[in-house]
């Protein structure tokens, strides 16, 4: 089983960083076509898979992952965790990382973003702060209202989408948070 956990991993990190890796040492072509199949099964991953039928006994022949899903990158995010534990002593923070759940962590006056879905959230946070929107505030108030709960989530995002010119400049971080989602 840990071989297995390292293999997604190392498979995830390849995608992660735009890297098709065709083998890895220490494992052969079948084991890897067969993970990447579960990645995507398992809901790690998102791409098409193609399964060989011809024969008695159907095989997976070929699989592309295109990216990887919120679920694959906390994976990773918690893997490297437990990997690299660094330890940041700060005497008014009082949460420690079984409690975060890589969200982000704060503390000594800086933030730590430990998944992608919380970069886009704080770039789309961010993008609109520096618009000229008049309900700016209240556009931040919703999104943070609604972080947590994602079908609300992507309905207000979607309700932002309709705003048409108002919006425009926004559509990319909206359009990569919904990707997320």
């Amino acid at each position: 089983m840990k071989k297995d956990i390292e293999l997604m991993k190392k498979i995830l990190l390849n995608v992660e960083s735009d890297q098709e890796e065709k083998s890895i040492d220490g494992y052969d072509d079948q084991a890897i076509l067969d993970c990447k199949a579960q990645l995507i099964d398992w809901g790690y991953a998102k791409g098409p898979i193609h399964k060989n039928t011809e024969g008695s006994r159907p095989f997976v022949d070929r699989v592309v992952i295109i990216e990887l899903t919120e679920k694959g990158n906390d994976f990773l995010s918690n893997k490297e965790k437990v990997e690299n534990i660094k330890t940041e002593i700060n005497h008014n923070y009082h949460m420690n990382i079984n409690e975060n759940h890589g969200i982000a962590v704060t503390g000594n006056e800086n933030t730590i973003i430990n998944s992608k879905f919380e970069e886009k959230f704080m770039q789309l946070t961010q993008a609109i702060h520096q618009t000229n929107i008049e309900d700016k505030n209240q556009i931040i108030q919703n999104l943070n209202d609604y972080k947590n709960d994602k079908l609300k989530l992507q309905n207000y995002l979607g309700q932002l989408l309709t705003r048409g010119a108002e919006v425009a400049t926004l559509v990319p971080a909206i359009g990569a948070l919904l990707g997320l989602v």
